[in-house]
């Protein structure tokens, strides 16, 4: 159930057990436990306080492909995760990308090669 393995993702977010995160999402990412923002989140913040900033991103990233809307907390972890690992280009893309995505309903946009899908 999503909001059971939502929760268990948050403890191990909340404790920095990234790899236990990690392996949850991809326990649920074939099953039929629906993926949505909050698990994207978490397992992101797990990765990002666990010091695994390129897996924070791809997962932002895998958000589009999974029909998953983006929030704001996922916009930031998304940057913490480019401050943490040094691209500060990327960072400062996220932060404008992710103000013009929240404030006029843009439905996707890019970053780098990855384009992102909004679901709106």
């Amino acid at each position: 159930n999503t909001v059971a393995c939502s929760a268990a993702i948050s403890a191990c977010e909340k404790v920095g057990e990234w790899e236990k995160a990690l392996h949850l999402f991809s326990m649920m990412a074939p099953s039929t436990v629906e993926l949505d923002t909050i698990i994207f989140n978490s397992t992101m913040g797990a990765c990002d306080r666990g010091t695994k900033w390129e897996l924070a991103l791809q997962l932002f990233h895998m958000m589009g492909r999974h029909i998953v809307k983006p929030d704001t907390a996922s916009f930031n972890t998304a940057i913490s995760a480019c401050e943490e690992g040094g691209e500060w280009a990327k960072a400062l893309q996220l932060q404008f990308d992710g103000a013009d995505y929240h404030t006029t309903g843009r439905d996707n946009f890019q970053l780098g090669d990855q384009r992102v899908q909004d679901v709106r």
